[in-house]
């Protein structure tokens, strides 16, 4: 079968959403097991993992290359429950961490600004519309810049989802209905290839969480089992980077071959000679 991923702005009713799409359809919902499964397996306390999906970089937070760091752990437990189908995912940046899969259809859940409000003030009682539009378009400015800076991308990019639904304009039970529809088509159903890309996009995920300490910006790529590393030559031996790449990666379950690639950082050794 097939797996949904749901984004959402807040206040736009996407929890409800996506709670009811997963009961229409029989499927698992997903959404803090992910971070408590990457907590899990690297090691790293779960509200770290969540704080890099939440705010935005700034100069006395979390920087931008330590979510580069964090993230992946994240991508590749998402990947791997994915894998399994009949999976929706209500969480953040789905969208983005699994791409490439075409029987994963990405949902993005919006509303207009007045309703949003509305359904904030009426949740925290005691919070005026103002208050609540103020922390609203907080967030918003949170969630963009953490888009632009971590995934260099544009948060509210319709181009990014496959279904976009607006909330101001359907009820919570017209969305559902649209969402578990269009998961039937045809397009949306796995298939050999679309399975394949999955169990590929899945190891090579796991494989680059395993490598990520070692090089943020490090690239790989799998084709059933062969794995393809690309890594930048830097502060320590190449030869020794390779063997340390290589060694983590081949004992990975699904794992047949490794071959590392070192390129040349240019970037880091002009800076070097200027220094």
């Amino acid at each position: 079968m097939s797996c949904i991923t749901i984004s959402r702005l807040s206040c736009t009713s996407g929890r409800a959403i996506a709670h009811d799409v997963a009961t229409a359809l029989g499927y698992e919902l997903l959404d803090q097991e992910v971070f408590q499964s990457a907590s899990s397996t690297s090691g790293i306390p779960e509200a770290k993992l969540v704080r890099a999906f939440q705010e935005a970089p700034t100069f006395f937070g979390m920087s931008v290359s330590t979510r580069k760091r964090l993230i992946p752990h994240v991508s590749a437990q998402l990947a791997a429950r994915l894998l399994k189908d009949d999976v929706v995912y209500h969480g953040p940046f789905g969208h983005v961490l699994v791409t490439g899969v075409s029987h994963v259809l990405k949902v993005r859940i919006f509303a207009q600004l007045e309703d949003r409000v509305a359904i904030k003030v009426k949740r925290e009682g005691g919070l005026s519309a103002a208050e609540a539009e103020k922390a609203l378009l907080h967030e918003d400015r949170q969630r963009d810049e953490l888009a632009k800076q971590v995934f260099n991308l544009v948060e509210e990019d319709a181009a990014l989802f496959d279904l976009v639904i607006n909330t101001s304009q359907v009820d919570v039970d017209t969305a559902v209905d649209i969402i578990t529809g269009t998961v039937k088509l045809k397009r949306y159903q796995p298939m050999t290839y679309s399975v394949r890309c999955m169990e590929n996009l899945e190891l090579s995920l796991r494989a680059r969480a395993r490598l990520i300490d070692l090089d943020p910006d490090v690239v790989v790529e799998t084709d059933n089992g062969n794995v393809r590393i690309r890594t930048r030559s830097g502060g320590w031996s190449s030869r020794k980077k390779s063997s340390e790449m290589r060694e983590r990666t081949a004992n990975l379950d699904g794992v047949k071959s490794v071959d590392v690639e070192v390129v040349e950082d240019t970037l880091g050794r002009m800076a070097g000679d200027a220094r």
